[in-house]
């Protein structure tokens, strides 16, 4: 036992020393927090008087990001912020080859900010399958269909014209101008009726749905299912205050609606249900009524047709065939509410992937 026993204790760091040592590591502990100190010194004193630099650097830092968000917004009172980049957008497009999603139109040929996956020709299907109504409004109005003013405030090519003229509706008003600009400076045409396939990207939609809610007038959205399934849908549907017997009815084709795109690329079959939206302002009720019941007639008469072919085959039996409400050559469904596209099954009823599962979806398929 030569040497002295020394007990072992534990300082502030977890490390082990011996306790003679303790006085020394105190000392050595009193001058670095001294250092510390004095490293502090600088800040303190640019409390008191002049900013820090680094303060001065996170204040501008943030007031830049202010004034970032202001400028993002598009408009004001009432319009909604836009969507986040890395998720609207590929919401509603979805199902597009991503290097497609890259491309990018010819945009010296439009007056204002294009995408590319924004540009896609609505289909004479969608065209036709909106022309009854079109006919009972013209009745409504008193007009002509051929004197009934259509307004189409979104601009691809201007391919959907023959559409309406080929069936007879010739006052069809289509420009290559900015929508939201003719907005604001009160420069949009005088019309009976707007009716439009809008950009589905970033926040045209609640846009658009905006515009016509407070509007006003008659109007014809082609947007996607999901839409009406949407937050933003009821939100603005009671902040326009849109009376109960005004609110828009649904036209779901029995057909998903085919795009073309004006450079022949891209894939024609929609990734989406895409189905008309339809507030016809203070004729909404009765034209959703004269529309059904035109279908409600049709498939009656339908069915009448399959139970006589059913039964003349049969032996004069039954054959119980059931015309399924196809209305005859206006092979649509009309809803007037969304709980009955709910029951129908022509909405999405299940939660919606986000972008990054569905990419994953889609990958996994791929692979598979």
């Amino acid at each position: 036992m030569g040497d002295r026993d020394e007990d072992v204790g534990v300082d502030f760091t977890g490390h082990f020393m011996k306790c003679s040592d303790s006085k020394q590591h105190k000392k050595k502990q009193r001058n670095s927090d001294a250092l510390a100190v004095t490293k502090q010194l600088p800040a303190r004193k640019h409390a008191k008087g002049k900013q820090h630099p680094e303060l001065v650097s996170k204040r501008d830092t943030k007031g830049q990001k202010r004034k970032t968000e202001a400028a993002n917004l598009q408009g004001g009172g009432d319009r909604t912020k836009k969507r986040k980049a890395d998720g609207a957008h590929d919401e509603e497009c979805d199902g597009r080859p991503p290097a497609l999603a890259k491309q990018r139109v010819d945009k010296e040929f439009w007056s204002f900010e294009v995408d590319y996956n924004d540009h896609f020709e609505t289909s004479k299907e969608a065209v036709q399958d909106i022309e009854p109504i079109l006919h009972v409004l013209s009745k409504k109005l008193k007009k002509s269909p051929s004197k009934l003013a259509i307004y189409d405030p979104f601009f691809c090519k201007g391919g959907i014209r023959r559409h309406y003229e080929q069936l007879g509706f010739n006052n069809f008003i289509h420009r290559n101008r900015d929508f939201y600009q003719d907005v604001d400076s009160g420069n949009l045409p005088p019309y009976d009726i707007l009716v439009t396939n809008p950009p589905y990207s970033a926040d045209h939609k609640e846009r658009i749905l905006e515009f016509c809610l407070r509007s006003g007038k008659p109007w014809a959205l082609l947007l996607p299912n999901y839409v009406a399934t949407k937050a933003y849908f009821s939100e603005l549907l009671d902040t326009s205050c849109t009376a109960p017997s005004q609110r828009p009815f649904f036209l779901t084709p029995r057909v998903r609606y085919s795009y073309d795109h004006p450079e022949g690329t891209g894939h024609t079959e929609s990734p989406f249900f895409s189905i008309w939206y339809i507030g016809l302002g203070e004729h909404t009720e009765a034209a959703y009524g004269t529309c059904k019941a035109r279908l409600d007639s049709a498939a009656t008469a339908g069915a009448a047709a399959a139970a006589g072919a059913g039964a003349k085959r049969h032996g004069g039996t039954s054959g119980g065939g059931g015309g399924g409400g196809g209305g005859g050559s206006w092979n649509v469904s009309l809803a007037r509410t969304v709980d009955t596209l709910r029951s129908v099954g022509a909405v999405p009823t299940a939660r919606r992937l986000n972008p990054k599962q569905r990419a994953r979806l889609k990958q996994h398929k791929a692979q598979s």
